[in-house]
């Protein structure tokens, strides 16, 4: 009787060690190359890899229209003309730009998405 529960309980061991054993290789075996790698370790589906590769294209156009167009406001600050000047320094010209830019640089600068408002009016230390 012993050597017979002795052996059961030997199978079942060999069978959550051998189960064991396929999860850790599982675990340790390479993730294919795709040929487009994200930065992510994360591997999308072909669907969401596809996406994410429309998504840079158009923020690459956008990012070289942007720059196209700080180039010509450079370049057209020495004409000194003053009804362009006026009408590119208005609120409206560029402001999601420059939202976005402020958004940018407050999250670097401090971590946060939002300035605090809550302490305005109190002192340093209660901030």
């Amino acid at each position: 009787m012993a050597d017979n529960r002795f052996s059961k309980t030997c199978s079942s061991c060999l069978k959550q060690q051998q189960r064991a054993d396929r999860q850790r290789t599982a675990a340790n075996k390479p993730v294919p190359e795709s040929p487009h790698r994200s930065s992510s370790p994360i591997q999308y589906g072909s669907g969401d890899e596809q996406e994410v590769d429309e998504f840079a294209e158009q923020i690459t156009k956008k990012a070289e229209i942007l720059e196209e167009a700080a180039a010509i406001l450079r370049s057209q600050l020495q004409f000194k003309n003053l009804i362009w000047m006026k009408a590119l320094s208005d609120e409206k010209f560029g402001r999601d730009i420059m939202h976005f830019v402020d958004d940018i640089r407050l999250y670097e600068r401090t971590g946060r998405k939002r300035e605090t408002t809550w302490a305005e009016g109190r002192p340093k230390s209660e901030k």
